[in-house]
């Protein structure tokens, strides 16, 4: 795993927008206890399991978890493995009231600020609290 200084401070920018970080990977809780203290992140973020992994089917299977457990909230997804189906999951929920973006992340290069500046422009038309 790649990590870059200021990933953590990417991610806090998305904070300041209204955004509420979670981590829905296969790393699980150590997301947050290995992870998060590597960005400067809080530790305590939350966590959603995830019971399977990976793009199958043209899915990327862990999204179902995160929508199962995020509901009808708007939601951002920064991910390097988005199936060919995602997009379409994506717009179908944002048409059903439920607005989704999916980023992909590529995964040579990792997360770059121009995945953090899509995310912070979809944020402004959100209308989401600031002070979280």
């Amino acid at each position: 795993m790649w990590l870059h200084p200021e990933h953590g401070q990417w991610l806090t920018e998305l904070t300041t927008s209204g955004a509420e970080l979670v981590w829905c990977t296969s790393w699980g809780p150590l997301a947050a206890t290995w992870i998060a203290p590597r960005l400067g992140l809080p530790p305590h973020m939350p966590v959603i399991g995830v019971k399977i992994s990976g793009v199958r089917r043209r899915h990327q299977w862990k999204l179902f978890d995160l929508y199962r457990a995020i509901g009808d909230r708007p939601v951002a997804v920064l991910d390097d493995a988005v199936g060919g189906k995602d997009p379409d999951d994506a717009r179908n929920r944002t048409r059903n009231g439920r607005p989704t973006l999916l980023v992909p992340v590529h995964p040579g290069t990792g997360l770059r600020r121009t995945d953090i500046d899509t995310v912070l422009a979809w944020l402004r038309h959100q209308h989401l609290p600031t002070d979280r």
